[in-house]
């Protein structure tokens, strides 16, 4: 049964009576479309379905009632002030947590419009599926990848098996967020084809949802790694979970469990747990919804804080995400609310409504926007294992490297790619790609009381992003396209026993082999203690200087509590430093270093970019010196 809450109920009636109209009216819908915009109750404001200045957002469909954006603002009625606002909402509008949709009840349907929204139907699912890969192959069917050992569970009869043709079995995957605990442990996994092992007696919730959907959906195989990774044999649970971008991005379909916190939630609407209502009007052809933005539920959920999970969702070709009140489908090329049955306007403003988790690359220049932003999604996540740093990335490097674009990286760094046969003549190297990527700051500084500080994950190495917790931001402009005129004369990697390799080398290995080499040695010049200073302004801006020239941002991780501590740890100059990391044609990119005193080693814990386009070698430190960060 659907819950109804009185707040939703007189706004319902609201809506109903704007709607409503004589038969003779020949005002149109723009009038009542435009009224509906200016619903403003005070006791709503605060509501859950409301936006943040507690007003609701429109979106109209289909778009012959308006075909552009820019329509919105020539109402026949242009005294109603209400056609600004819906342009600001919509400019707003992935901010916004409330939607109302009017639609004209069209003549042919993809399913009936008596049918409640109270249920997970298949029917309004597949029709989407067919569409998606009939008619996207460019972006959604692309060859699947290799894959050397896959368990699925086969529906049909609730046991495990070993798929004998990885690349030809269809199945979906399930994405959720595990639960404390290990109460409904894994199974001991057969390695032979022809054994069969049977699941647990006693599922979650969310499993037995998950396998009902599956066969609803038309599919007999269904993957969760809690079941289909072997937990308990630490080799074969490493070798499984470094093949986790095959087994997503060869998936039909990925169930994200974006309601609730666990696996003992369920798939709301499926079985057990009941839907969050949707309230609706329909009358005098014209049927009103009122929903929460699925895109600010996913992000807001338990789903989308977790590391794991975000390789999950990004690699995935489609996604069938539940949500307490609906779901939503999305694959690369379009996204569907199932709370509306023409989503005409929301497939042709793609990229304006997806949950940020398309994996599209259409050329050359966009990768580097692309791994920014995966960098900033993916640690903006937590992870209960700081161990699992790169380990829950590790998915997304090999699908990058697997790419056209044959991505290398050492410790998540990006070291080069390759150039596509169509790609414009590229102006920078492989040390320009590498310098780059140890251009990166974290959003909060030590000092910064306001926010969640960084934290050291010291089993990585200091100078990747890796090696802490905390939201991490690229500092250029160009991303890593960048042509640094200057930088550090060597770069080596060092690994066990001392024994030093170049950095391609080590970015060519396997990625066992990559992880003995967690040294970084740069041959670098140093700037002089006495050549680093800073002031207050009276607002209480700081603003540092080196060499008089301004530094346009400063980030520490870690080792102050403030920016005059800094400042004296910098100035005493045993244990802290400050070196070149590179130039550009208009900044300089210096690394902040810290060094433990029974140590030979120094720790990455800040970045400093100057305002300067000139060459500084000459007014830093006479020679360049050997640094060994780990």
């Amino acid at each position: 049964m659907l819950e109804q809450q009185a707040p939703e109920k007189e706004v319902l009636a609201f809506m109903r009576r704007k709607i409503e109209r004589p038969e003779n009216e020949t005002v149109g819908l723009y009038k009542p479309i435009y009224e509906l915009i200016a619903i403003e109750l005070a006791h709503l404001r605060r509501h859950k379905y409301c936006g943040n200045e507690g007003k609701l957002c429109l979106v109209i469909l289909p778009q012959r009632f308006i075909e552009t954006l820019e329509d919105l603002g020539k109402s026949p009625q242009p005294n109603v002030r209400s056609a600004e606002d819906v342009l600001g909402f919509l400019g707003d509008l992935m901010e916004l947590w409330g939607f109302v949709l009017i639609e004209q009840v069209p003549t042919e349907v993809y399913y009936s419009l008596n049918d409640p929204f109270d249920k997970f139907s298949a029917q309004r699912i597949e029709p989407r599926i067919r569409k998606c890969r009939e008619h996207h192959r460019e972006m959604c069917s692309t060859p699947k990848a290799p894959i050397n050992e896959l368990y699925l569970i086969d529906c049909d009869d609730l046991t495990i098996t070993k798929s004998k043709e990885p690349l030809e079995d269809q199945y979906i995957a399930l994405s959720y967020v595990w639960g404390p605990g290990n109460e409904h442990a894994s199974c001991c996994l057969s390695c032979s084809e022809d054994t069969k092992t049977p699941l647990p007696k006693n599922l979650p919730l969310l499993v037995t949802d998950a396998i009902t959907v599956t066969k609803d959906l038309g599919f007999r195989y269904l993957w969760i790694d809690r079941f289909c990774i072997s937990q308990d044999k630490p080799e074969t649970k490493h070798r499984q979970i470094m093949e986790m971008d095959a087994v997503y991005s060869n998936s039909e379909l990925t169930v994200i469990a974006a309601a609730g916190q666990d696996e003992n939630y369920g798939l709301p609407g499926v079985s057990k747990r009941s839907r969050v209502a949707t309230p609706a009007v329909e009358t005098s052809g014209i049927r009103v919804s009122w929903f929460q933005n699925p895109k600010a539920l996913v992000l807001e959920s338990r789903w989308c804080s977790r590391g794991w999970t975000y390789q999950e969702g990004f690699l995935s070709r489609r996604r069938l995400t539940f949500l307490d009140d609906q779901t939503y489908f999305e694959c690369g090329e379009t996204t569907h609310y199932e709370t509306s049955t023409r989503p005409t306007f929301l497939d042709n403003n793609f990229d304006y409504f997806n949950m940020g988790l398309s994996n599209r690359m259409n050329h050359h220049a966009e990768f580097f926007g692309l791994f920014e932003t995966i960098i900033l999604n993916y640690t903006a996540r937590a992870l209960r294992y700081d161990t699992d740093s790169l380990l829950a990335f590790a998915g997304i490097l090999r699908h990058l490297k697997r790419s056209s674009y044959g991505f290398r990286h050492v410790w998540g760094i990006p070291w080069d790619i390759a150039t596509p046969d169509n790609a414009p003549p590229r102006y920078y190297q492989a040390n320009d790609i590498f310098i780059s990527g140890l251009c990166w700051e974290h959003t909060a500084s030590s000092w910064d009381s306001s926010r969640q500080t960084p934290r050291r994950r010291p089993m990585f190495p200091s100078w990747t992003w890796a090696g802490w917790a905390g939201i991490v931001d690229y500092l250029l402009e160009d991303y890593f396209s960048e042509v640094f005129v200057m930088g550090p004369r060597q770069f080596w990697l060092e690994g066990q026993g001392g024994l030093l390799s170049d950095v391609g080398s080590v970015a060519e290995s396997e990625y066992s082999e990559m992880l003995r080499y967690e040294i970084l040695v740069i041959e670098t010049w140093a700037v002089s203690p006495d050549r680093i200073s800073y002031e207050e302004t009276q607002n209480g801006r700081v603003i540092w200087y080196v060499h008089d020239y301004q530094a346009e941002r400063l980030s520490l991780s870690e080792g102050a509590a403030s920016e005059a501590e800094l400042a004296k740890n910098l100035k005493e100059g045993r244990f802290w430093g400050c070196v070149l990391l590179g130039r550009n044609n208009e900044r300089v990119f210096l690394l902040i270093l810290k060094k433990e005193e029974s140590e030979d080693t120094w720790t990455r814990v800040g970045v400093m970019v100057l305002q300067c386009n000139v060459d500084l070698a000459h007014e830093l430190s006479s020679e360049p010196k050997e640094y060994r960060i780990k």
